[in-house]
């Protein structure tokens, strides 16, 4: 079916905390931006240079892309339809305006929900307000232009303001890799402190943010420690699975949904937000919902250095890589996609994408995440 595309940071003392993180100035980027993947990904001048895919490609890696035209996204009468009849409406607040919070941030818009993005750059936020977009994404900035106009997609620098007037709030902050290769998740805790300080009445914390298993359990700790008045709330865990360049057609019609929750009150929250979507929900405690993010990334980084494993055999030996290709993926076990030798694929935090947990980092509740 057709769809349509639509702070000041706290104190110092987080040095050693339940997280383990360790604030390094030499880390942040000039604004301390919670969304600053936007400082490495990708820009208005590679624009050019992307390899936009359509819907069929989204099926497959990188090089799939490359002979194919991008997709174009219309209101569909049917979603709007559904929306007016089911009046699907949720109150959402999304912190961090980088890759993954604003894509998603503009697509639940999109389906009828009224969004919140926070980012604690107010040179982005003005930017945003004016329909600016900091980063490249194939059809987002008409998403972006027709909520703004429509009242359904706001940005503000005040995580207050998100959770007082939200019912489900999204963290999507960065999770950059440490020089020693565990995960900085330096930003997740001082957003969980900073909810924890506002947290007035029940709310749903959702981690879209890419974290290393138990991380839930460490932002539920965070949150009960620093909220003075006990409020009740849950943690749930929702991880993305968006390409740059086809992270709208990703969010709009998704091949499963993914939550990880422990409290059928929030579940029953989390489904109303993903309703209008009509895709395949898989219900998961919260540890196997981070773990799943981790394993399909690796997985799909494994097909592609296998296959191009197979390309050096096949240059050594005179046989062609592209129909052994396609005899192994004729196999429905395995599958066409992700079997293309060469590049392949890459991103701002490729070699977070291609690592899960080590027994080292594990052990610390630490690991390297794909994006």
């Amino acid at each position: 079916m057709p769809r349509s595309l639509h702070r000041e940071l706290p104190p110092a003392d987080l040095l050693h905390t339940e997280f383990g993180c360790r604030i390094d100035p030499s880390r942040r980027g000039p604004n301390n931006d919670y969304g600053n993947r936007d400082k490495n990904g990708p820009s208005r001048q590679s624009k050019g240079r992307r390899k936009i895919c359509s819907r069929e490609a989204a099926r497959g890696n990188t090089l799939d892309a490359q002979t194919r035209k991008p997709e174009t996204f219309a209101p569909g009468i049917a979603i709007l339809a559904l929306l007016e009849q089911h009046l699907i409406s949720m109150k959402i607040a999304i912190i961090g305006s980088g890759y993954v919070g604003l894509v998603t941030g503009a697509c639940f818009a999109e389906v009828g929900h009224e969004v919140i993005c926070i980012d604690n750059d107010e040179r982005k936020v003005k930017a945003l307000r004016r329909g600016r977009i900091p980063i490249y994404e194939p059809g987002l900035d008409q998403l972006v232009q027709r909520n703004v106009s429509a009242h359904r997609l706001s940005f503000t620098g005040s995580i207050e303001e998100g959770v007082d007037n939200s019912q489900v709030i999204f963290i999507a902050v960065p999770t950059p890799p440490q020089v020693d290769g565990s995960v900085d998740l330096t930003y997740i805790e001082r957003v969980a402190r900073e909810i924890a300080s506002v947290l007035k009445e029940y709310r749903v914390i959702v981690d879209k943010s890419t974290v290393p298993v138990k991380t839930g359990e460490k932002v539920a700790h965070t949150i009960r420690r620093y909220n003075k008045v006990n409020v009740e709330f849950d943690v749930v865990s929702n991880p993305e699975f968006l390409r740059e360049g086809c992270a709208v057609a990703d969010l709009m019609e998704p091949d499963r949904i993914v939550i990880g929750s422990n409290s059928e009150r929030a579940l029953a929250i989390m489904k109303k937000v993903y309703e209008p979507f009509m895709a395949p929900i898989m219900v998961t405690d919260i540890n196997s919902a981070e773990l799943i993010k981790h394993a399909a990334n690796s997985f799909l980084a494994l097909k592609i250095s296998y296959i191009n494993a197979v390309s050096g055999i096949c240059e050594a030996s005179g046989a062609d890589i592209e129909k052994v290709a396609d005899g192994i993926g004729a196999d429905k076990r395995i599958g066409r996609s992700f079997l293309n030798a060469g590049l392949g694929y890459g991103g701002g935090l490729v070699f977070q994408k291609t690592s899960l947990p080590s027994s080292r980092s594990a052990n610390r509740s630490a690991s390297h995440s794909p994006c």
